[in-house]
């Protein structure tokens, strides 16, 4: 039968584990609004159908039993690890909840056949930040943290794909996902899918993977180490992956990721696409320029817009610098010029060029310092591009120098900045 359990506090076990619940032959685990910190073993072991396998037993798939398990506002801290999760042939639905301080995992969850969902988690500090496994099914992790782990921060199998049809593999699904500042060597990362590396037959599958808006930055190892022969990655939304390891910012292979919608491709919101007018309403956001055969430059109005979108041609769908009011007032003055190859003040020691502006702001206060505030410098990746192998650099004065970058689901390789003067976009 089913177990529950709900406003339950296990803790201070210094030889065992909060709570060790097993449903060998079906049944669904729900657990809810519990507390299971400071534990010698696990804060919470939860299997539902694990004799389904080990005595060949078919309970889960009787029409009365199911195996899921459910846990939701739970924490589980400074235990040997926080929460150990099993299903046979059921979903692992895991949210609200908080898993930090452990000696190892944060979260454990495996199922053979069924759907894991992490939603709204944080699993902080621990030796490795969540391991998540399937045999066949999807994986969705959306509005979750895993950062400064000790040996990296979230971790995905997929332990076997039988299948050659791309239609039927599994999915992993990350939207808002941060994966910061953690530890471990450079096979580690912020977010790290192991499957296979080349055609060779591995016990590790393939999966269709759609990383959204998120955060796989300053760890030790790669942002995101992804090893993914026979499937497919693709980056959408602005997925900042700054500062890691000396090997490099990530480890995708093959190489061909891409630069996909996340929410066409998620099917996560159904909605019909809205054209964004080239000028908003005054008092309604930005003000959009170049319209039409408009100089690449203008005044700021910043009674009526929040700041400036200036692009560097007239079809206002190329590079271009998103530049808000702040302290700049009516009568500053920007403009952001496409810049050839030739007339760069250097060539960059590493690259291919690709596109390059300069940008100024004057109004007597800001006209080549660092006090202009943030601003975002944005270039078009060329079509079908993979984001991964492009860099945006700025020229310091004497060289050029790497900034910090992201990617956007519309095709933008996009960097925020305080700095005036000649941007480019490389190809590694």
């Amino acid at each position: 039968g089913d177990i529950t359990l709900d406003g339950v506090t296990a803790e201070y076990n210094d030889d065992g584990a909060g709570a060790d619940l097993w449903n060998d032959y079906g049944g669904d685990i729900t657990v809810t609004d519990s507390f299971f910190n400071e534990n010698g073993d696990a804060g919470l072991s939860a299997y539902a159908g694990y004799a389904t396998y080990n005595d060949d037993e078919e309970s889960c798939t009787d029409e009365d039993l199911t195996c899921n398990v459910t846990i939701t506002d739970v924490q589980a801290n400074t235990n040997g690890w926080g929460i150990d999760a099993f299903s046979a042939l059921g979903e692992i639905t895991v949210s609200d909840s908080e898993f930090s301080d452990n000696e190892d995992s944060g979260l454990d969850a495996s199922t053979y056949y069924g759907d894991i969902d992490i939603d709204s988690v944080t699993s902080e500090e621990n030796y490795y930040g969540a391991n998540l496994g399937i045999v066949s099914g999807d994986i969705t992790v959306t509005s979750s943290s895993f950062n400064n782990n000790y040996s990296g921060g979230l971790y995905v199998n997929i332990w076997s794909n039988e299948s050659d049809d791309d239609e039927d593999l599994s999915s992993v699904y990350l939207d808002h996902v941060t994966a910061n500042g953690n530890k471990g060597n450079d096979e580690d990362g912020g977010f790290v899918f192991m499957g296979p590396v080349d055609s060779q037959p591995y016990s590790h599958g393939p999966a269709s993977i759609l990383i959204c808006s998120g955060s796989y930055s300053n760890n030790d190892g790669f942002g995101v180490n992804i090893n993914n022969f026979g499937g497919s990655t693709t980056f959408g939304g602005t997925v900042v992956t700054n500062g890691n390891g000396e090997e490099g910012q990530n480890w995708i292979n093959p190489e061909s990721a891409f630069v996909g919608d996340c929410v066409e491709f998620a099917s996560v919101v159904e909605a019909d696409e809205v054209d964004e007018p080239t000028a908003k309403p005054a008092g309604m956001g930005y003000e959009y320029f170049p319209e039409g055969a408009s100089l690449q430059e203008k005044d700021f109005e910043c009674n009526s817009y929040l700041g400036l979108v200036l692009y560097t041609d007239e079809l206002n769908d190329g590079d271009h610098v998103t530049i808000p009011c702040g302290s700049k007032g009516n009568g500053t003055h920007a403009s952001a010029f496409k810049t050839m190859e030739n007339d760069l003040p250097g060539k960059p020691a590493v690259g291919t060029f690709v596109s390059a502006f300069k940008l100024s702001i004057e109004d007597g206060q800001h006209s080549s310092a660092n006090d202009i505030g943030q601003l975002m410098v944005s270039f078009k990746l060329p079509e079908g591009a993979n984001p991964t192998e492009y860099s945006i650099m700025f020229w310091n004065g004497t060289a050029w120098e790497l900034v910090p970058n992201t990617f956007s689901a519309d095709g933008f390789f996009q960097s925020w900045v305080n700095m005036l003067g000649y941007y480019i976009l490389v190809k590694n």
